[in-house]
């Protein structure tokens, strides 16, 4: 509400490196809650606010887990 919607609202093209996809996936599947839960949950959070394009990349495991142990 306060950087997203302003920016799609002025015409802008606001990029996000996680939104519903990623909390789909991290909460909703690997952390076991229910879908209408998750449902109820993302209709307050985004507001309405749906991406127009989902980009995945898909990393094989050993390379992320090399990349995030150099980032600590």
């Amino acid at each position: 509400e306060q950087i997203i919607r302003p920016a799609i609202d002025s015409g802008m093209i606001v990029l996000c490196d996680r939104f519903i996809d990623s909390s789909r996936v991290y909460q909703g599947v690997t952390g076991n809650i229910e879908k209408g839960l998750m449902a109820s949950i993302e209709r307050v959070a985004i507001n309405g606010m749906m991406p127009d394009l989902s980009l995945f990349l898909d990393l094989d495991a050993e390379t992320g887990l090399h990349r995030a142990a150099a980032r600590r």
